[in-house]
């Protein structure tokens, strides 16, 4: 068993750590409909650039307006 709190920063900690923005944003769905998503990292202190890439990229692909395996 592995703590959920430390489990769902797993993959974040080292951009964290080196104070770089990270977005996540939907990617695509699996071929069993689970969710797959992906992380851009940023420049340091180039949030707003981060948010306009990842807000055009969903705006782009509309994923984030699918539902999932889950969701059905």
């Amino acid at each position: 068993m592995e703590d959920t709190r430390l489990a769902s920063t797993r993959l974040v900690r080292g951009f964290n750590a080196l104070g770089l923005p990270v977005v996540s944003l939907q990617a695509g769905f699996a071929n069993d409909g689970m969710p797959m998503g992906a992380q851009l990292v940023g420049r340091p202190w180039d949030e707003a650039r981060l948010l306009r890439i990842a807000a055009a990229l969903e705006e782009r692909t509309g994923l984030h307006k699918r539902l999932s395996a889950l969701a059905e």
